[in-house]
């Protein structure tokens, strides 16, 4: 069995390093391209070089959520655990505003803003790993993110959807119907914001972990 994570836009994935050693997974940040379908097609070119052994699980928030979705119709995805996502995720212009050209300062905001209670540990941890990649790569992701629109799965795999009741980018609807459209079992984190991984790792785990024991039957 194989974990990949794929965070979120604008993300390295250091912050998931918790996670990512639990699981032993892959952390593939997402590619810096203009399209969602542009993003996948370069995941799966580099899990095609990864020595997956066993069935593939993705791991992934927002964005990668996104991309993992897409991504089973590129490669075989044997299960599939989502956090931080819907059916498609809603941009707004104001958002790509305050990403264009941003600062420090802003990148400090993104990093409270996605956490339901912002404990300094993890707003640090979250800076840390976007500042962790070029300028201005989560305004691209974004924006190529605002332009996509979500196809239901090419199978319905083992899927766990974590819905945290604190995300104040994802709406609950979207994050319902993206449970929905995959059959996924839904997780209600009550005082989770928009980094499961981060707010919550030991349920991420622990459900990563029924995945991994469904997708493997």
């Amino acid at each position: 069995m194989t974990f990949l994570i794929l965070p979120g836009a604008g993300f390295s994935g250091s912050a998931w390093a918790g996670v990512a050693e639990e699981l032993g997974a892959v952390v593939l940040p997402v590619p810096d391209l203009g399209s969602v379908a542009d993003m996948a097609d370069a995941v799966a070119a580099q899990v095609a070089e990864l020595d997956v052994t066993g069935p593939l699980v993705t791991v992934g928030a927002s964005l990668g959520a996104v991309v993992a979705l897409e991504l089973g119709w590129r490669t075989e995805v044997s299960g599939m655990v989502a956090m931080a996502a819907g059916f498609g995720i809603r941009v707004g212009r104001s958002t790509l505003s305050l990403l264009d050209d941003a600062g420090p300062e802003v990148f400090d905001q993104v990093a409270r803003s996605g956490l339901g209670h912002p404990v300094e540990e993890h707003v640090r941890a979250r800076r840390e790993d976007l500042a962790s990649r070029a300028d201005g790569v989560m305004y691209r992701q974004l924006a190529a993110l605002r332009e996509h629109r979500a196809r239901e799965p090419r199978r319905v795999v083992p899927t766990v959807v974590f819905q945290g009741l604190l995300d104040r980018s994802v709406r609950p609807e979207d994050q319902l119907e993206l449970a929905q459209r995959c059959g996924a079992v839904v997780r209600v984190l009550e005082e989770v914001g928009h980094s499961p991984y981060l707010e919550a790792p030991d349920e991420v785990v622990r459900w990563s972990r029924v995945v991994e024991a469904a997708a493997g039957r």
